[in-house]
């Protein structure tokens, strides 16, 4: 999972996401700090998921983002340059392997302390070196 986390990552440091990171205020690995300024994106590694496809050359995993806004507009804005940045986007791990990732699910917005939570799901499949 550390491989998986380090390249969803890397690829928010890529040309292809330089507009979500220009529309954030900040990107964190499963839980952003209190004082954290929106809008930020929380993204969690959910583990091996058993409806899809699980082979020794193909692993697939859920991927689940979640956008923290203050207006709908923001949260909208943002589910479109996440998909700029990770839908069927090839992502390299350390391995050798690689993650494609294609959105499954979008939620919300649910409207919560002030805050819109969108959460947006990807199906990213491992493919094993062989």
């Amino acid at each position: 999972m550390e491989a998986m986390t380090k390249s969803i990552e890397t690829q928010y440091q890529s040309d292809d996401a330089s507009v979500l990171r220009s529309l954030v205020s900040n990107f964190y690995f499963s839980r952003a700090p209190e004082e954290a300024a929106y809008p930020i994106i929380v993204f969690h590694m959910v583990t091996q998921t058993s409806d899809y496809v699980n082979t020794d050359v193909v692993n697939t995993f859920l991927v689940q983002f979640n956008i923290f806004a203050e207006t709908i507009g923001e949260g909208i804005t943002l589910i479109s340059a996440l998909d700029t940045a990770y839908q069927n986007k090839t992502l390299t791990l350390e391995s050798g392997n690689f993650l494609v990732c294609r959105k499954a699910v979008v939620t919300g917005p649910v409207y919560n302390e002030n805050i819109y939570q969108t959460t947006v799901d990807y199906v990213t499949m491992e493919s094993r070196s062989l």
